[in-house]
């Protein structure tokens, strides 16, 4: 079983009136005791990824697990 699975996530951001996609048709999972490290530019999306994982920030599509529960339980 994995700890966190996420599938088809997808986040826009809207800036000056237009859409900017950050995150799109994500697909990860991370197994139980497993090391993960998310890197990449500045912009690409790492932070948004994580505050959709705390759910500080809601995602337009896809599915996020952890545990096999919805990260607000």
């Amino acid at each position: 079983m994995n700890y966190v699975e996420i599938s088809k996530l997808s986040k826009t951001f809207v800036r000056k009136n237009e859409k900017v996609p950050v995150i799109d048709n994500l697909d990860l999972a991370i197994a139980d005791g497993e090391f993960c490290c998310i890197f990449g530019p500045n912009g690409c999306g790492k932070t948004t990824l994580l505050n959709i994982l705390a759910e500080l920030i809601p995602h337009e599509q896809g599915k996020v697990t952890i545990s096999g529960k919805s990260p607000k339980d």
